[in-house]
């Protein structure tokens, strides 16, 4: 982690607005010389948070909250120092010090590889200078009329830093000489011919101009440091539009276009609007859209999608109607299912066919396009809308093919709360109970299962009750169907063992007791673990009220714990989510509350029986 040093600590924080900060999360009112508000941390019905802007604090006198800014934004949006310190810098505009700092004085390595690395930095904002330059003389003309026609004037063009590269092989490498020669190659911006492309007019030269009659976009980082370019070819040709390749300071999968200037309106709108061109975002930031960003030339990726909820918990992916449109949401979707939760939204628009952005507010104007941000549709109606669009759902086969095909999602669902209430409106249209529907507890995947053991490893000796459930019912199969319900919505930890389970509870109707693993229509992983299950517990119970209770207590031990980890996930998330808790969820806890001392009372009973 870097080491910030506390002068510039101290310079961030009185740079910090914190009553901006904290007024963007909490409603504060005024109160003597201070502000006050109920606290963002835990449920309060009379206010006991309060904010002294002149000191730079806040506290709450109910759950004990306090600190700084950087304190607060940890909390509020659970960050680490680092992304905390790195975001209040970027809001502020205020440099991060030397990253070659750590705990002590930097190596001679390090402080010559960050002053290598500053010089890219020079050289590309030099490179952007250059190219604004182009833009404005004699030969950007043609550039110019472009711009113009796309409805853009000379003053939004020199915010967005726009330019233009001019024809010719060596044009930028002749303005910065070749002592930078190396350095241009390292920052993308030219390239060095390769021995096995003959044939071309630049044969003698060995670099050229990688852009080159085009359109320049500076693409920039977070901090709002340029790293790299897209160019658009003027007029005819292919490829219509090159950007930079990956270098030390540039991947196109940690960036998105527009952020820099975007995030401070993401904040205060509280949502984003993800569209894939540059002149999708810039068309959109026109029209007052400036909470709108690109992609740069890549389907979203996870480092993207952590950009995006940082700065904001709702997100709308605006895609053109057509195949490439849909796909390109799909793919978003894919992304973006595994870490939703009930804080967090995501919405699809998809444009009429052959419309951007630009086409569509030229058309319906500013206003048309906000209406149809408000009918976006919502990530469930998208994913259900997109896995059942091939089947007949008055038909069983085809019902039960649309659970199998939604379950998988369901499972990557990291909010329990929400994974449970998505079951619940599959099963009302496919008319089955939620339980059925998810094949296990809605509680959350608090942890990842671990790893199974590989196939020629003996299970962990000792009585494990999860292994001796399972051998249970693989022996006695009739005890499924007695608690059939609990076991299709039981967790277990053991990967494995999971996908044993289901595979069993799906196929009781078809065994009787005393079956082996080869009876069970199981996989060949799954048929091994079994056959390790019965070789570690061959001595079961003989009499069936013994087995009964055995399984019982197997039970009650998983359910107390799926529980348990409930509990912690939502006493955690009401610390560290920035919604306040709702009713809904104090009673969710108040009820694992409860359910957990029946259970309790219950292993009493198993352990010791009346």
């Amino acid at each position: 982690m870097p080491f910030y040093p506390e002068y510039f600590l101290t310079l961030l924080r009185d740079r910090v607005n914190l009553l901006q900060l904290i007024g963007s999360h909490v409603t504060l009112r005024k109160q003597g010389s201070n502000w006050a508000g109920l606290c963002p941390f835990h449920q309060e019905k009379t206010a006991s948070f309060t904010v002294r802007p002149e000191k730079g604090l806040f506290k709450c006198f109910g759950c004990g909250a306090g600190g700084d800014a950087i304190d607060f934004l940890m909390r509020m949006r659970s960050l680490s120092f680092q992304e905390a310190v790195t975001d209040l810098a970027q809001q502020c505009g205020l440099p991060l010090p030397d990253e070659g700092h750590r705990d002590g004085p930097a190596s001679s390595e390090e402080q010559r590889q960050q002053q290598l690395k500053q010089q890219r930095h020079d050289l590309l904002a030099a490179c952007n200078e250059w190219f604004q330059h182009c833009l404005n003389g004699p030969a950007g003309e043609r550039a110019r009329d472009y711009l113009t026609r796309r409805g853009l004037d000379a003053s939004q063009w020199q915010r967005l830093g726009l330019g233009y590269a001019p024809p010719g092989w060596q044009t930028l490498l002749d303005h910065f000489g070749l002592e930078q020669t190396d350095q241009l190659v390292a920052i993308g911006v030219v390239i060095q011919r390769q021995a096995e492309q003959p044939g071309r007019q630049d044969d003698h030269r060995p670099f050229y101009d990688r852009f080159r009659n085009r359109i320049m976009f500076p693409i920039h980082d977070p901090q709002g440091r340029c790293v790299a370019f897209g160019g658009r070819i003027l007029g005819a040709g292919e490829p219509k539009y090159i950007n930079s390749p990956e270098t030390a300071l540039y991947h196109k999968g940690d960036l998105l276009y527009g952020l820099h200037l975007a995030q401070e309106s993401i904040r205060r709108v509280g949502q984003v609007l993800v569209v894939e061109g540059y002149m999708d975002r810039i068309a959109l930031a026109m029209q007052g859209f400036d909470y709108a960003v690109a992609t740069l030339g890549t389907a979203l990726t996870e480092r993207q999608l952590a950009l995006l909820w940082q700065r904001t918990s709702k997100i709308i992916f605006c895609f053109d109607g057509d195949k490439a449109g849909y796909q390109a949401a799909w793919r978003a979707l894919e992304q973006t299912v595994e870490g939703l939760s009930s804080g967090r939204h995501v919405r699809f628009l998809f444009l009429p066919e052959g419309m951007d952005p630009d086409d569509l507010m030229r058309h319906e104007g500013a206003a048309g396009l906000q209406a149809r941000l408000q009918q976006a549709m919502p990530l469930w109606d998208f994913l259900y809308q997109r896995l059942s669009s091939d089947l007949h759902l008055q038909s069983p086969d085809d019902r039960a093919a649309l659970v199998h095909r939604l379950r998988p999602y369901l499972d990557r669902m990291s909010d329990p709360l929400l994974r449970q209430f998505y079951a619940e409106a599959l099963a009302q249209r496919v008319g089955l109970p939620s339980w059925r529907i998810t094949g296990r507890s809605t509680a959350t995947r608090y942890r990842e299962p671990q790893a199974a053991a590989p196939a020629s490893q003996p299970l962990a000796a000792g009585r494990d009750y999860e292994q001796f459930l399972l051998a249970l019912l693989l022996r006695y199969p009739t005890l499924i169907l007695e608690q059939e319900e609990v076991l299709s919505t039981l967790h277990l930890d053991n990967r494995n063992f999971a996908g044993l389970l289901r595979s069993l509870v799906e196929q009781v109707d078809d065994a009787a007791d005393g079956m082996d693993p080869d009876q069970w229509q199981l996989s060949p992983e799954q048929r091994a673990t079994a056959e390790q299950i019965l070789q570690a517990e061959q001595t079961l119970p003989e009499q069936e009220q013994d087995r009964r209770r055995e399984l019982a207590g197997c039970l009650t031990s998983c359910q107390l714990r799926q529980l348990q980890r409930e509990r912690s996930y939502l006493q955690q998330s009401g610390l560290s989510t920035t919604p306040q808790w709702n009713d809904e969820s104090l009673r969710r806890l108040l009820a694992l509350k409860q359910e957990e001392h029946r259970l309790h009372r219950n292993k009493k009973l198993i352990v010791a029986p009346q």
